[in-house]
This record gives C-alpha cells, sequence and structure tokens, in this order.
C-alpha cells in the first residue's frame, strides 16, 4: 500500500489542528467532523443515523460555547449545503469561519478572543 495522499484542503486542517492544539486554552476541546471522508455507501448510512451535511470540518468548545472553522485553499468555495448550514450555526448563535489559511486562522482565534499563545 502507498502513502496516504491528503488534499491541500486536508494539509491546511492538519496543520491548523497542530497549531490549535497550541494556541487554545487548555480547557478548549477539539474535533473534526469525518463528512469530507464519508464514501457513498457510507454516507446514506450518515444521513439515517442524524448526521448532518455541511458542518464546519473543525469545532471548538471552549467555556460552554462552540466555535466552527471550515477549511478552503485558494480557488475553493463552500458548497449550497455548507452555506445553508453555515447561516443555520450564524443564527444559533455560533461563530463560523470560513479560512483559507493561518492567518485567518489567527484572525478568527483573536476575533473570538480564543488566543492562548501566538503561532510563528
Amino acid at each position: 500500500m502507498g502513502r496516504i495522499r491528503f488534499r491541500p484542503e486536508e494539509e491546511l486542517q492538519i496543520e491548523a489542528l497542530r497549531h490549535l492544539q497550541f494556541a487554545l486554552p487548555k480547557t478548549a476541546f477539539l474535533r473534526a467532523d469525518p463528512n469530507g471522508f464519508l464514501d457513498r455507501r457510507r454516507v446514506l448510512f450518515a444521513r439515517r443515523v442524524g448526521v448532518k451535511f455541511g458542518v464546519p470540518d473543525v469545532e471548538i468548545l471552549v467555556d460552554g460555547m462552540s466555535y466552527q472553522i471550515e477549511f478552503k485553499t485558494k480557488g475553493q468555495h463552500l458548497s449550497t449545503k455548507q452555506k445553508e448550514t453555515h447561516e443555520l450555526l450564524r443564527l444559533a448563535k455560533v461563530p463560523v469561519a470560513t479560512c483559507y489559511g493561518m492567518d485567518d486562522v489567527d484572525e478568527f482565534l483573536d476575533v473570538c478572543n480564543l488566543r492562548r499563545g501566538r503561532w510563528y
């Protein structure tokens, strides 16, 4: 078997998760959503058990609050389902960001006052 090749979006998510482990308060809980990794067979099952599609890639839980991050690379755009879901989250007062790089991740942490330390 060959080595797993990650898409640029996935590489950004991996880099961001490493960064978030150090940048967020120690009490923060990080959770990644596996929706993008489901094959067609599992999508049908996932729908039946209540999986919501269009949910951002990463959820940060801190002090009883949820913060959501969707990762995209240059040239990528949110799908219609992602736009709908992100709007529903915003209506529920959940901060949601679409991040195209680490600078966007840092900006979201600053806007939400979540930073423990600075990323370099």
